[in-house]
């Protein structure tokens, strides 16, 4: 046992007050809502121990069972006599104060001070509580006329006259906003003390005060929302009604509120506070919205033909059944965790589900360059009460869509060699790995290329007929261009195709063999030398800017 156990034994057995009484001990084996946990270990007979010699001046606190460390109290104010001083001349708290108050399961909020000042001291609270005051009036032992009286909120609590005289109470009187107190000498050797236990934070003007017991700081929770007037609670207590900004101040620690507002879906958030104070988002829907549905684009740097990757959070605010799911355009996959959702029509099942779900879209970035978009219509059906309801969320899903660095010349694809032409049009050095692959995705044609700035690389390429994709990739983009080889024919026209950033087509011949090649030649020559490399080497190529014809489906 530490040394300062037996002190307090001590001290308890030579403490002599007016009207003093050991704690009374109604039972031992009983539980309440109000009871002290200590914070020294002790064993149930040394708690009993230090219980019995505890002595009290005017009221005497009820203790109805201990044990476990734990004394249980009769009543809260019961609890409240053992949160103050044992006397008014032996101003110490019991247990030297070494210990945590409880009402209920949770630690109680407790402010206790006392004063014997003369001048009035102010208090406020901002909730109606009750107020626990030991008052004591007393005199001097040299004049008969000595007088002292206790005012609370201008009523005498406690009221002494002549000499030795003592006169006191501990009682409660209801408080709301700001109350006040004081000591007032009505003649020579006058004197008195009072203390007040508030279940509380209470904010008191603390000159000429001392602090027995003060709750932990509070620290502020900013709220951020989207709609202003709703009520927040912790478990099933009501902490108030805010608006967007407002602030609850609470001590640290973890809390789960809930965010009510009429028309709306209830919103519960877990909430850590710490020194530094906490901020909550808070976006709440109306009851006619069944899911939240969050969104994140991860592929980086996309480029035309491009197979883009992106991932949908969804969160059912109640159950939903028969639930699908759709989008704006076609896509390639998409999938929960690695298995893939069973396509219906144009739509995909997610099914029934309550829990929020993890998907991963991958569809592809199309011709067009610039800001883009895609939609993803999540619906399904939920009972609201035993009400089934039908629900339908869309949402929009932004991502940019950036140029290529490279043109492709793509000629008229024709069983055996072909000609492609790509020119580096950005003005750096570019490593490109160009690849063909067949339809069963297997690599029929693979070549590094070194670019120089500006530089033009010709690749002959040897193809049977069937439908093939062209893969051009580097560390800066990844592309995909669909396209098919024909059997060979002598007779088909050439068409030079020039894809923009905005989708335009040139299909004028001169222009696009203007731009080829270079060199103005009169209408003959361009004839003959198109006879002849056809002979050869298939059609002439056409003209694919950024990324030319819609990419792998």
């Amino acid at each position: 046992m530490k040394k300062h156990f037996l002190l307090f034994l001590l001290v308890l057995l030579c403490v002599s007050t007016v009207n003093a009484g050991t704690t009374t001990i109604s039972s031992s084996d009983q539980t309440s809502d109000y009871y002290v946990v200590l914070n020294n270990p002790y064993t149930d007979e040394l708690l009993l121990s230090a219980l019995n010699t505890t002595s009290w001046s005017h009221y005497i606190p009820v203790v109805i069972g201990y044990g476990d460390n734990k004394v249980y109290f009769s009543s809260e104010k019961d609890l409240a006599r053992f949160c103050t001083v044992l006397a008014y001349n032996n101003k110490v708290l019991p247990f030297s104060g070494e210990y945590v108050a409880y009402i209920g399961d949770q630690p109680a909020t407790v402010t206790t001070y006392y004063s014997t000042s003369t001048t009035t001291r102010t208090g406020y609270v901002e909730n109606a509580q009750y107020a626990y005051i030991y008052a004591v009036a007393y005199t001097g032992g040299d004049y008969y006329g000595s007088e002292s009286c206790i005012y609370f909120n201008s009523e005498s609590l406690a009221h002494a006259e002549g000499k030795n005289a003592a006169s006191g109470q501990f009682t409660s009187r209801a408080v709301s906003g700001t109350y006040d107190h004081r000591v007032a000498c009505l003649g020579y050797q006058g004197y008195g003390f009072y203390s007040v236990t508030i279940f509380d934070y209470v904010d008191y003007d603390d000159t000429l005060v001392t602090t027995l017991i003060e709750p932990p700081e509070k620290y502020e929770i900013t709220l951020v929302s989207n709609v202003n007037d709703f009520d927040v609670y912790e478990g099933t207590v009501k902490i108030g009604t805010y608006n967007s900004a407002d602030v609850i101040k609470m001590v640290p620690g973890n809390y789960e509120l809930t965010f009510v507002k009429e028309g709306y879906w209830n919103e519960t958030k877990t909430v850590e506070v710490t020194e530094e104070g906490a901020t909550v988002s808070l976006e709440m829907f109306p009851e006619d919205e069944l899911y939240l549905i969050s969104s994140n684009v991860t592929t980086e740097n996309i480029v035309t033909n491009m197979e883009v990757e992106m991932t949908l959070h969804i969160e059912p605010m109640i159950e939903s059944q028969n639930t699908m799911i759709s989008f704006s355009k076609d896509i390639v996959s998409i999938k929960e965790g690695t298995e893939s959702l069973t396509k219906d029509g144009d739509d995909y099942i997610i099914g029934n589900f309550y829990e929020p779900i993890d998907l991963t879209v991958t569809f592809n970035s199309g011709t067009l360059t610039g800001n883009r978009y895609i939609e993803t219509t999540v619906f399904g059906t939920a009972y609201v009460g035993t009400q089934s309801t039908d629900f339908l969320t869309t949402k929009s899903i932004d991502y940019t869509v950036n140029s290529l660095p490279i043109v492709v010349y793509m000629p008229d694809w024709e069983e055996g060699v072909n000609e492609l032409r790509i020119t580096e049009q950005e003005g750096n050095t570019l490593i490109l790995n160009v690849e063909v692959l067949d339809s069963s995705d297997d690599s029929v044609y693979a070549q590094n290329v070194v670019f120089n700035p500006y530089g033009v690389e010709t690749l002959d390429i040897n193809l049977t007929e069937g439908i093939y994709y062209l893969h051009l990739y580097c560390t800066d983009f990844d592309t995909n261009i669909a396209f098919s080889v024909s059997e060979s024919s002598d007779d088909s026209d050439i068409i030079a195709v020039v894809v923009t950033s905005d989708d335009s087509i040139i299909d004028t011949v001169s222009d696009t063999l203007t731009d080829y090649w270079y060199v103005p030649v009169g209408l003959g020559i361009i004839i003959g030398i198109y006879y002849v490399f056809s002979k050869k080497k298939g059609k002439k190529p056409s003209k694919l800017t950024k990324g030319g014809k819609n990419g792998k489906k």
